[in-house]
């Protein structure tokens, strides 16, 4: 991939998935809403860690997110982001984390709606269906657990504690049959719903909050 905004939406949305990200906590709201306090920037440390199968992921902390705040959070990404980095190599270490170069030979941030307008543009040209922004996150989640992730990690992953990570899972529970019932069968969804239940007996998670609707 040398297309340099191409390589940026494609480390995003990776990262934004597998990452069980906010797309809040990775892009910029327009061209000039960049705040150092607020936004994750190029010259972050970043650390690369190599796994089995050639596997790597990259670790790094962003200054702000929705539940954290200030205090920021440790993010884990994957392999795409170094590609980006590398292709976008000439964009200033002061720039937001996924900004890309341009024709004109300047840089620009990723916006949240340049990158959803590319996706969609993907999944138009592949007849697929358009997923709101904060489905990346929930859907990244899903799919960790019914790859037979554990749920601890995966609550980990997406910096949920315990209890909220239920509530979260048991309110998507009415959209997941129709995201995943043409991938998944039934039995595997069984077992992961089991798995979670399992999960909330070893926290002492009563179940009545669990289940609640509201």
């Amino acid at each position: 991939m040398s297309n340099t905004f191409d390589a940026a939406v494609f480390a995003l949305a990776l990262c934004a998935f597998w990452g069980c990200c906010r797309l809040g906590e990775l892009t910029i709201p327009s061209r000039n809403a960049f705040s150092a306090r607020l936004h994750v920037s190029r010259s972050a440390a970043i650390t690369y860690r190599s796994h089995a199968g050639g596997l790597e992921s990259a670790h790094v902390h962003i200054p702000w997110a929705k539940m954290e705040r200030q205090s920021g959070a440790d993010l884990t990404f994957t392999s795409p982001l170094r590609h980006h980095l590398s292709l976008n190599a000439e964009v200033p270490k002061e720039a937001p984390l996924f900004a890309f170069l341009t024709a004109d030979g300047s840089w620009t941030p990723m916006t949240k709606e340049w990158f959803l307008g590319r996706c969609r543009q993907v999944w138009s040209a592949r007849d697929m269906d358009y997923i709101h922004g904060h489905g990346f996150r929930p859907g990244g989640a899903t799919e960790l657990l019914l790859g037979g992730v554990p749920p601890e990690t995966v609550a980990k992953v997406g910096r949920w504690k315990s209890l909220a990570f239920l509530i979260y899972w048991r309110k998507l529970e009415d959209l997941i049959p129709l995201m995943i019932s043409r991938t998944y069968d039934s039995d595997r969804i069984t077992e992961i719903n089991q798995k979670l239940e399992d999960f909330r007996k070893a926290h002492k998670i009563p179940k009545k909050i669990c289940i609640s609707r509201s």
